[in-house]
């Protein structure tokens, strides 16, 4: 897996569907592909809540209210969910979303994009 590969949707989706046909452990069936095992999770959760259309490559940037942006980054941090179930939870496009929200976290930029400059302290007082 030296090279990422961009994968079409529909490639996603054939991916999806015969990881869930075969009978292997991810592992053996994402060396099999030559495939990152966070794509699997990632497609599936994308193939689950919107089927081959939620594959497609994201051309729209698409926006998220605070009240998301907070309640993920606090049920990360509290250790609520791990971050492909808060990707599922709150319908984020992806978990590099959340990685970015959380390296904002500590940063006076969280304050001014979300707005609430209570946020830092709600989360960090739990």
């Amino acid at each position: 897996m030296n090279k990422r590969v961009k994968f079409t949707a529909e490639e996603k989706m054939f991916f999806v569907l015969k990881f869930r046909e075969l009978n292997i452990s991810l592992s053996a069936f994402c060396r099999l592909y030559n495939i990152e095992r966070t794509a699997i999770h990632r497609w599936s959760i994308k193939y689950d809540h919107g089927g081959l259309e939620a594959l497609q490559e994201v051309k729209v940037k698409i926006t998220y209210s605070s009240h998301i942006l907070i309640n993920s980054v606090e049920d990360y941090l509290i250790g609520k969910f791990s971050m492909l179930q808060i990707v599922k939870k709150y319908n984020l496009c992806g978990d590099s979303l959340l990685r970015k929200w959380l390296k904002w976290y500590n940063t006076p930029k969280w304050n001014v994009k979300i707005g609430v400059f209570m946020a830092r302290d709600k989360i960090s007082n739990r």
